[in-house]
């Protein structure tokens, strides 16, 4: 661990310092009272300046003096001389302590903890409020969950989870957006918010990943802050790098993000939609489906060429959902479902996937209850075609709910006595049956359908009726044969 000059000139500040010299963002692992025999590298010694002369010492080494040096150093600070050496080296040490406790702190977060753990690690370091964003200005950590007054846009943060387009607008307009923040955290004022504030970004294998925002809302910045900050965003780069999730959900941009929370459930305030939307203008009218396509384990360079791949297909955005592929699908009406359909079929089949597609949905607030019929529609799908829809199998789906037990005692009890003569007698008038029912009750047509002479059915007929001793032409009872078959069917 080692401790930023800027971080020690802030603690020394009380003491009035007439002069101070340095070389660059110098770091030090610790510090030490001046002696004839120390010659130890990146450390800061306190001295008497009549103590510090010219002799061999390391590059590396830096001063405090106690009045004015017998010799010039390249990093050094000189005190008044009416302060005492042990004075000045107690305080140091606390100093060092203190911020080599918050780098542990930090970094046995990054490793065990959360993104929460972090943050708040930084606001009782700081004492500022700050957050954490991704890419896509989504709030990832806050702290602390507490009013700042004065401050509407910590307050729509607090609501909402994202930044507020006002805020957005603002950091282009400044052009801090664009700006790759290396090195010192710097400090910025923007128009029309109230508080100064640290910005400084944090990276994925080099690639940008969110920043780190401080607040200056109840004490004022020092140095000590923006070297806090950068502390603060070593751990999180440490944590995202071990975060194999992050990729997938984070850092994807403000469509990618309100999507992946619409339809995984989370909640989302439905104002903020258009909001989002103003990055996808399309998107603001017409109708939408939801494919769920699973996939396994994969990376994300893998999601990512689905997702193109489809896209150019098909107007369409995807998110990578529990190892699932999910894909929103937009068109603009209702008769262009057909070609969407077709396309969509094309690029699951092409890359040997199969999925299921939900039913049709306006707008985008219930995507999850759509997600999960995308989700049946698979689940309840027989065969090797590459797409199935829910309105197919939605009845299905329905009766799935019945608890295999209870089958039988829901089926008309009729259809469970004709099953028996079947399989008592080597017929088939249960078949004959369903086939009649399906039709419409069309003589012509269940012929037609079964390969039968009219008259063979006719006294089929003649031999169910007899059989069931019920009226066929009550709408309620031939339901109830239907799903009664259903049921039977799917518990085979």
């Amino acid at each position: 661990m080692t401790i930023p000059l800027s971080v020690i000139i802030d603690a020394l500040d009380s003491f009035q310092p007439e002069a101070r010299f340095s070389l660059g963002d110098t770091r030090y692992s610790r510090v030490c009272l001046l002696s004839d025999d120390e010659r130890t590298p990146d450390t800061l010694y306190v001295g008497n300046g009549g103590s510090i002369v010219d002799a061999d010492w390391p590059d590396a080494c830096g001063f405090v003096s106690i009045g004015e040096p017998a010799a010039a150093k390249s990093s050094l600070i000189v005190l008044p001389d009416l302060y005492n050496v042990h004075e000045v080296f107690s305080r140091l040490q606390k100093v060092f302590y203190r911020f080599a406790e918050y780098e542990l702190k930090l970094m046995k977060a990054a490793i065990t903890g959360s993104y929460q753990d972090i943050i708040e690690i930084g606001h009782q370091f700081m004492g500022n409020p700050l957050f954490l964003l991704d890419s896509g200005y989504r709030i990832l950590a806050l702290a602390p969950d507490a009013e700042v007054p004065g401050d509407r846009e910590w307050e729509y943060i607090r609501s909402n989870g994202v930044s507020s387009p006002e805020l957005v607008k603002v950091l282009k307009d400044e052009g801090i957006l664009s700006i790759e923040t290396r090195g010192i955290p710097q400090i910025y004022s923007l128009p029309g918010f109230p508080h100064a504030s640290i910005w400084f970004n944090i990276y994925l294998n080099s690639r940008y990943a969110g920043r780190i925002v401080v607040i200056d809302a109840f004490k004022a910045f020092s140095s000590s802050d923006q070297a806090a900050t950068g502390a603060l965003a070593e751990a999180l780069e440490l944590k995202v790098s071990r975060d194999e999730a992050f990729q997938y959900i984070r850092g994807k941009g403000p469509v990618y993000n309100m999507l992946h929370d619409l339809i995984s459930g989370v909640h989302l305030d439905r104002s903020l939609i258009p909001d989002r939307l103003q990055y996808l203008p399309t998107w603001t009218r017409g109708l939408f489906r939801v494919l769920f396509v699973p996939l396994g384990s994969m990376d994300d360079q893998s999601f990512d060429y689905y997702a193109k791949v489809m896209e150019r297909r098909i107007d369409s955005r995807a998110v990578l959902l529990e190892n699932a592929f999910v894909a929103v699908i937009h068109y603009r009406r209702r008769e262009d479902f057909p070609t969407a359909r077709e396309a969509t079929a094309a690029f699951l089949f092409g890359n040997a996937l199969k999925g299921g597609l939900s039913n049709e949905l306006e707008g985008l607030v219930d995507l999850h209850d759509f997600y999960r019929q995308a989700v049946a529609a698979l689940k309840m799908a027989e065969g090797d075609e590459p797409l199935y829809l829910y309105e197919d199998h939605t009845l299905k789906h329905i009766l799935s709910f019945c608890p295999p037990e209870n089958v039988r005692l829901l089926s008309h009890p009729s259809l469970l006595r004709l099953k028996s003569f079947d399989d008592e007698n080597g017929t088939q008038l249960s078949e004959t049956l369903h086939v009649f029912l399906e039709n419409e009750r069309s003589l012509a047509q269940t012929s037609r359908t079964l390969h039968i002479h009219r008259n063979t059915l006719l006294y089929r007929m003649n031999k169910i009726a007899i059989i069931l001793d019920i009226d066929l032409g009550n709408p309620d009872t031939r339901l109830h044969f239907m799903l009664s078959e259903r049921l039977l069917k799917m518990q085979k």
